[in-house]
Parts: structure tokens; C-alpha cells; sequence
């Protein structure tokens, strides 16, 4: 279970300065900086353009960039949708307002297509899958006579670039090991089912 997002006083204070139009500039302009590595956005822009204008000190502005910092890398990770993440900023003890909720949700939603678009083409340059191979050995000679006749199965997966295999590993499953991976791809089956249902019903 997520733990809600905690702010101290001072960060609280430090967003209560901040216009609904500010903050959002501030989601967007970390997401920017943080996710999609835009150069000309630095924490030092962000500052000045943010939170001078609303006297705002570097020092919190500093802790309340970093605290945006870790919220959007999470949702980024997770690949929050934008429901998601309401869920998230809603918690109990969190300590966000309605209108800070709002524009924060506002400026993931313009940005999260971006965000997922760059870790999907960043995923593209690490290994995948390649190959899978298997087959299937029976015991016949065993210390104990309760393992004769047991079959398993021998699997060797490798793993590399555009399908070409570069590294593989083999590995031996018994019936109640291979049952209980079949059982955890269900339900990540499952998991990236509800997950491409929900992105399609925003």
C-alpha cells in the first residue's frame, strides 16, 4: 500500500504562496526538467520564474521542487493515469488543497503522454526477451523413489536487442513451480489489461 504524501509546515506554507496558476507552472516545468530532460529548463529558471514573483525563498523553494520531483518521478514510474494519481494526492494526511489537487492533475495530464513516450522509446535500447526453449525430462534415476517418473520442464530464456539473443540462463521448474508462474503471468496479464482499459476510458 502507498504511504500518503507527508508535508511538513513549511512546504505547506510554501504552497499556500503559490497562485493555482503557479503551481501548475511548477508540475509542469519539473515534469519538463526532471522526466523529459528539456535543457532549458533548470531548477534555477524554475525559481525565478515561480517563486520570486511570489516571495518564495530558494531554500523552500528548493525542498518543494524536490518534493514535486519525487511525486512525478513515482507516477512516471508506476505510469500513473491521471485518475491514479488523483487517488494518490487524495490520500488521507496528505496535505494538498483542492485547487493544488486540480492543477497538479492538470498539468500530469498535458504531460504524461510526453513522459510516456520518452520511457517507452528509452525502453526500446534495453534488452528484451529474445528466445524462449524448452522441454520436458522425466526422472529416471533418483535417491528417492517418491521422485521417479517426476516430470519437469527445462526452460532456457534469452535475452537480447531487435530479437537477437545475446545472454541466456536455463532453468529447471517441477509442476508446482511452473504452476505458480503461470499463475503470476495471469495476473500481470490481468494488471496490464485493467491498466490499458483504464488509459482508454480517460
Amino acid at each position: 500500500m502507498e504511504s500518503p504524501i507527508c508535508l511538513n509546515h513549511d512546504l505547506i506554507n510554501t504552497m499556500a504562496n503559490l497562485p493555482p496558476k503557479f503551481f501548475k507552472a511548477l508540475v509542469s516545468g519539473v515534469v519538463k526538467m526532471r522526466l523529459l530532460n528539456d535543457a532549458t529548463i533548470t531548477e534555477s529558471f524554475i525559481v525565478d520564474q515561480i517563486f520570486t514573483p511570489n516571495d518564495v525563498s530558494s531554500a523552500d523553494a528548493t525542498a518543494l521542487i524536490t518534493t514535486i520531483s519525487d511525486i512525478v518521478s513515482t507516477a512516471a514510474f508506476k505510469n500513473l493515469s491521471v485518475a491514479e494519481l488523483e487517488k494518490t494526492l487524495t490520500k488521507d494526511g496528505n496535505s494538498f488543497t483542492s485547487e493544488q489537487k486540480d492543477a497538479f492533475l492538470s498539468a500530469w495530464k498535458s504531460e504524461a503522454p510526453k513522459v510516456h513516450a520518452v520511457n517507452v522509446a528509452n525502453s526500446d535500447n534495453t534488452p528484451g526477451l529474445a528466445k524462449v526453449a524448452w522441454r520436458v525430462d522425466v526422472t529416471t534415476q533418483s535417491r528417492h523413489a517418491s521422485e521417479l517418473n517426476e516430470a519437469s520442464a527445462i526452460i532456457q530464456l534469452s535475452t537480447g536487442e531487435n530479437g537477437k539473443a545475446e545472454d541466456s540462463f536455463q532453468f529447471e521448474m517441477n509442476r508446482g513451480d511452473l504452476s505458480g508462474l503461470l499463475a503470476t503471468m495471469d495476473d500481470i496479464n490481468d494488471a496490464i489489461q485493467k491498466r490499458a482499459g483504464a488509459t482508454k476510458s480517460e
